[in-house]
C-alpha cells in the first residue's frame, strides 16, 4: 500500500515534464545520501528500545526515546555540515542542464529545511514506538499521512494549482509535519508503553 502510493506519485510526475522529472531524480538521490546517517539512528532506536522493553524497563525506554531523537537531530546537523560544502560538486557529477540544475537546488533547499526541522521526529520516533510493540498505530498513521498529503495533496498542488515538482516536495514536508504531530502525541500519551510484547521479562 505504501509502495503503491509512491508509484502513483511517481506516475503523475511524468506530466510535469522531463526537466522536473530529472531534477526530482537528482535531488532525491542526493537527499537520500544526506539523511542516510539519520536513518541509522532509527535502526539503533529499534534495538535500544527493544532491549529496554524486553528487560521490563519502560522508564528507560521513554528516557532513551527522547535521547535518540536528540541524537537524530545531531547526526542530521553533522551530515549537513559535512555535505553542504560538496553539494555543487556532487550535483555537477550528474551533468544537469542549467534549468535542471537550478531546480535541483530549489528542491534540495526545500528538503534540507524540512530535514532540519522535522525529519528526525517523523522517521526515528516511529522506530521507537514500533520497538515497544506499537506497530499498528505507526503503520496507519504513516499511510494516512502519505496518501492524504504526498499523494493526494501532492497531485492537487503540483498539477491543478501549478506549483510543479516543488509542490510535491512541499507536500512531502507537510507529510513529515503531520507524522510528527501523530507520533509526538502518541509518545506523550504513553499508550505505546502499554502494549503487550512477545518477549518481556
Amino acid at each position: 500500500f505504501f509502495n503503491g502510493g509512491a508509484i502513483l506519485a511517481s506516475a503523475y510526475m511524468v506530466f510535469l515534464g522531463t526537466v522536473s522529472v530529472a531534477a526530482h531524480a537528482i535531488a532525491n538521490s542526493i537527499f537520500s545520501t544526506l539523511y542516510a546517517p539519520t536513518m541509522a539512528v532509527g535502526i539503533l532506536a529499534t534495538t535500544v528500545i527493544g532491549q529496554c522493553i524486553g528487560a521490563g524497563r519502560r522508564d528507560l525506554a521513554q528516557w532513551y526515546g527522547k535521547k535518540l531523537i536528540l541524537l537524530g537531530y545531531g547526526v542530521a546537523l553533522i551530515s549537513l555540515i559535512a555535505m553542504l560544502p560538496m553539494l555543487s560538486w556532487i550535483i555537477s557529477l550528474y551533468q544537469p542542464q542549467a534549468e535542471t540544475q537550478s531546480l535541483v537546488y530549489q528542491l534540495l533547499a526545500i528538503g534540507i529545511a524540512g530535514m532540519i526541522l522535522f525529519w528526525p521526529v517523523s522517521n526515528i520516533m516511529p522506530s521507537v514506538l514500533r520497538a515497544a510493540g506499537d506497530a499498528y498505530f505507526t503503520t496507519v498513521a504513516s499511510l494516512i499521512a502519505m496518501w492524504v498529503f504526498r499523494v493526494g495533496m501532492g497531485y492537487v498542488i503540483s498539477i491543478p494549482m501549478g506549483y510543479g515538482i516543488r509542490g510535491i516536495w512541499y507536500c512531502m514536508i507537510a507529510e513529515w509535519v503531520v507524522r510528527c504531530i501523530f507520533y509526538v502525541l502518541r509518545y506523550r500519551g504513553g499508550r505505546w508503553l502499554q502494549k503487550k510484547t512477545v518477549v518481556e521479562s
